[in-house]
């Protein structure tokens, strides 16, 4: 190891480093007269090269030498590259596993933590009435609950400013009517977390019932009252956000047009 170290300080170095650099294959019987090589152990006469290579990308280098002189053949060339292909293919696979592992490891921890949210809430509705009142009337965030066949059974004051509604005008309201529910795909979501019990979310751009243009960050979650499955929706306005992100595109458009 410390004699291949010192004759092989970087990784560009030898035909090894000149087969990823070019990522080309390399197949030589005379080693000593090619200036490529640069020797890592003595009388070694012949080397075989081949890149490891997804698209583009080159991975790796498979090596093989041999201390023969013309040891390697067409043959030999083929199944080699047949070999770093496949070996190609496992590393990618080994990577994307990766990346799916730690995507799902992120939206587990989202899910529970917009869980944990959500039985918060709901613990809050089991207060006292004026209590819960108070709460609801003043929280940033947008609740209502609905029955099973659609009617909505509450709706808080947050929910109604963010669709400026006028009051009490969303309890006349039953998603499964709501074209809105529809089109947005927040039918969808709600169907599946009253089937499924498990909560479901969904981003939505749209112009409200009342004519105001919202981004909302809607959550659905089912649960069991009078012995009768009710939708709860949390709703969250990510209007400005989504506006603040626009002008940033929009302003990094126009700063790469001015320099283009």
């Amino acid at each position: 190891e410390e004699r291949f170290n010192t004759a092989v300080s970087h990784s560009s170095q030898g035909l090894s480093g000149w087969a990823v650099q070019h990522s080309q294959s390399v197949r030589t019987g005379d080693l000593k007269n090619d200036p490529r090589y640069a020797e890592t152990f003595p009388g070694l006469q012949s080397g075989l090269y081949m890149p490891i290579k997804i698209g583009e990308r080159t991975l790796g280098v498979i090596s093989i030498e041999s201390d023969k002189e013309n040891a390697f053949t067409e043959s030999d060339e083929r199944l080699t590259a047949t070999l770093a292909a496949q070996a190609a293919s496992a590393l990618e696979n080994a990577r994307l596993f990766e990346e799916s592992r730690l995507h799902t490891q992120e939206l587990e921890q989202r899910v529970d933590e917009r869980t944990r949210q959500v039985q918060q809430t709901y613990l809050i509705l089991q207060e006292t009435s004026t209590y819960n009142q108070k709460i609801l009337d003043n929280s940033p965030i947008g609740i209502a609950a609905y029955h099973h066949a659609g009617e909505c059974a509450f709706a808080n004051i947050a929910l109604e400013k963010m669709l400026n509604a006028p009051a009490g005008k969303l309890l006349e309201m039953n998603f499964r009517q709501n074209p809105i529910w529809q089109e947005t795909g927040m039918l969808a979501s709600a169907e599946a977390a009253l089937q499924s019990g498990l909560q479901q979310q969904i981003e939505i751009h749209t112009l409200s019932s009342f004519g105001k243009e919202v981004w909302l960050d809607c959550a659905f979650v089912s649960f069991e009252n009078n012995q009768e499955t009710h939708l709860l929706l949390l709703v969250e306005d990510i209007s400005e956000r989504k506006r603040a992100e626009q002008r940033l595109m929009e302003l990094s458009a126009e700063i790469e047009d001015l320099y283009n």
